[in-house]
């Protein structure tokens, strides 16, 4: 799947429709939670964690 943003460029569209859902809530939510952190870091303005990562956090 393709979007109009440049780094949106997914071999999953599954990753794609996700990450469309979390940036449509932004500035509620500020943390996108995934076992795929790989997957979407460096793509999105949100925080990127594993659920063990998110689940440490303060």
């Amino acid at each position: 799947m393709v979007s109009r943003r440049k780094n949106w460029v997914f071999a999953d569209s599954s990753d794609a429709i996700v990450l469309w859902q979390a940036e449509s809530c932004i500035p509620k939510v500020r943390t996108l939670v995934t076992w795929n952190v790989k997957d979407f870091a460096g793509r999105t303005h949100l925080e990127v964690k594993s659920p063990q990562q998110y689940l440490r956090s303060p």
